[in-house]
């Protein structure tokens, strides 16, 4: 989620990751995304917008199967931010909501 050009995505996967899908708002940013990680599935949208069901079986994953779900949101400062102020509510509880819209599809482990 937040997919940007894959910086975070870069680090989970020198840490023994594997990314599957990302998602970004940005058509530029989407296009760097895909050409730094070419074997994710890369969804060029509003995450709010996004069926976790439907990534989820068009993944051909089960419920619980995900190691981790991460994403970076956008920085306070950033213009992207703009996006949460029509809908007046504070983005760090957006962000919040939308993590635990995917949590579903993951699995804790400690």
């Amino acid at each position: 989620m937040f997919a940007g050009a894959g910086g975070l995505s870069e680090g989970l996967e020198e840490a023994g990751f594997h990314t599957l899908f990302a998602s970004e708002i940005v058509p530029q940013y989407a296009e760097t995304y895909a050409r730094n990680h070419p074997s994710a599935k890369v969804c060029v949208e509003d995450i709010r917008k996004t069926d976790p069901e439907r990534v989820r079986q068009e993944l051909g994953l089960e419920k619980g199967q995900l190691d981790l779900v991460a994403g970076g949101p956008p920085a306070k400062g950033s213009p992207l931010m703009r996006l949460f102020v029509p809908m007046r509510i504070p983005a760090t509880i957006c962000s919040v909501n939308i993590y635990a819209m995917w949590m579903p599809f993951s699995r804790v482990q400690f």
